[in-house]
C-alpha cells in the first residue's frame, strides 16, 4: 500500500487554486451574451400581443364568426355578407352585445386585401375584441 506523507513546512503557504483566470473568463462570456442578445433583437412592430404558453380552442357559441373563403367571399354566422354591407352588418350585429368576441377565419388563400378591410371595419366600429383562427401544427395535416 502507497504511503503518503504530508509534511507542511513552517512558513509554507498551503495549496490554493487560483479562481482570478476564471472569475476573468465568466465575465468575459457575460459580456458576450449581453451584447449579442442585443444584436439579435427582432425587428419591433407597434403590437400589443397577448402571452399565451399554449393555444387553446376556445370557440364559444356566442362568438361572432367571419369566415373570408379562398375567393373572396365573406360570411358572418355563415350568413354570406358584400364587403359593401360589411360595417352595416357587423353594427348590427354587435350593438346588442358590444364586447362580444369576433373570430376571423381566412382561408390561407384568401385575398390579403379582404382580411385588412374586415379588420379595418372592425377597428372603424371601435371593436378590439378580435381572435384570428388559424391551425396548429399538430393539427397540420
Amino acid at each position: 500500500m502507497l504511503r503518503l506523507k504530508l509534511s507542511i513546512r513552517q512558513g509554507a503557504s498551503a495549496p490554493s487554486i487560483n479562481m482570478t483566470p476564471m472569475v476573468d473568463m465568466v465575465f468575459l462570456l457575460l459580456i458576450f451574451f449581453l451584447l449579442t442578445s442585443m444584436a439579435m433583437r427582432p425587428p419591433v412592430l407597434d403590437l400589443s400581443l397577448p402571452q399565451a404558453d399554449h393555444a387553446e380552442k376556445n370557440l364559444g357559441r356566442e362568438d361572432l364568426q367571419i369566415v373570408i373563403h379562398k375567393a373572396g367571399q365573406i360570411e358572418i354566422n355563415r350568413k354570406p355578407v358584400r364587403r359593401s354591407q360589411l360595417q352595416a352588418e357587423l353594427k348590427a350585429q354587435l350593438a346588442a352585445q358590444p364586447e362580444k368576441k369576433v373570430v376571423l377565419s381566412a382561408d390561407a388563400q384568401a385575398p390579403f386585401g379582404v382580411f385588412v378591410s374586415v379588420i379595418d371595419t372592425l377597428h372603424a366600429l371601435n371593436h378590439h375584441n378580435l381572435a384570428i383562427a388559424s391551425q396548429s401544427l399538430k393539427e397540420a395535416p
